[in-house]
């Protein structure tokens, strides 16, 4: 963010200097024109005389035009280059913000898709989501708790994905927890910002197991069974099958 502000900082005091260069070249004309003569010589005929000189001088010698000329360049050359800037800068912009959407997961072990989708569990959406655990819940219309960001950026230069929720202003992933649960670990939502590396996906392939397996372990997240209140945790191996809907589709 510091290094952002004193590159516009930068770019902000580069063009006040161009501008008083831009205003210099057009004083140029003005003296030219407003030069001082006595009065006993008629400077009203001085200075139409001057002006009729002038243009009978040659254009790569006249002052007046070479002026203009110069003027006119500057604003031509300035004017692409900020327009080229603000293209770049845009192009910078909405690369470097990563991309989000939102997925709905349900378990993908039947021939028919239930309606138990990936759900954060708490008793009431007053409660704090820190550390709430993963379960599977039924519903026909998918809401808050039900519904995760698909944030695809890096890990240690590696691309990954988070499944995140903001709420209050703050940023929860669903993570790894340090907690055992049979034979892996439970899945829980928590802090982003404290839990990057336990919260880091793989990117996903459209295949039911190549959606939510963890870049830093060798797990993936799986359910207990295909049923409401289904326990969700990770587990060795890679994880069970889910189908995602919503976007990105894969």
């Amino acid at each position: 963010m510091r290094a952002t502000l004193l590159f516009w900082a930068k770019l902000v005091l580069c063009y006040m200097e161009l501008l008083k260069y831009c205003r210099n070249v057009a004083n140029v004309k003005t003296l030219w024109y407003d030069e001082v003569v006595s009065k006993n010589r008629h400077p009203h005929l001085r200075l139409k005389h001057r002006r009729a000189d002038a243009e009978h001088i040659r254009p790569e010698t006249n002052p007046i035009q070479v002026s203009f000329r110069l003027e006119e360049s500057i604003m031509k050359k300035l004017s692409k280059r900020f327009l080229t800037l603000a293209i770049a800068c845009v192009m910078a912009m909405a690369m470097a913000v990563p991309a989000f959407a939102d997925w709905q997961l349900r378990p993908d072990s039947m021939l028919t898709l239930s309606d138990n989708y990936l759900n954060i569990y708490r008793k009431s959406s007053s409660i704090s989501m820190k550390n709430c655990p993963l379960s599977l819940y039924r519903t026909s219309a998918p809401g808050f708790d039900q519904n995760f960001t698909v944030n695809y950026t890096t890990y240690g230069g590696k691309s990954c994905m988070y499944l995140t929720r903001i709420e209050n202003s703050k940023t929860y992933a669903i993570n790894r927890s340090t907690e055992s649960y049979g034979y892996g670990h439970k899945a829980v939502m928590w802090p982003l910002s404290d839990g990057k590396k336990d919260a880091a996906f793989k990117r996903p392939y459209s295949d039911p197991n190549g959606l939510v397996n963890l870049l830093n372990y060798n797990e993936g997240m799986c359910y207990t069974s295909d049923d409401p209140g289904a326990l969700v945790y990770f587990a060795k191996g890679g994880s069970s099958a889910w189908f995602a809907t919503g976007t990105p589709t894969l």
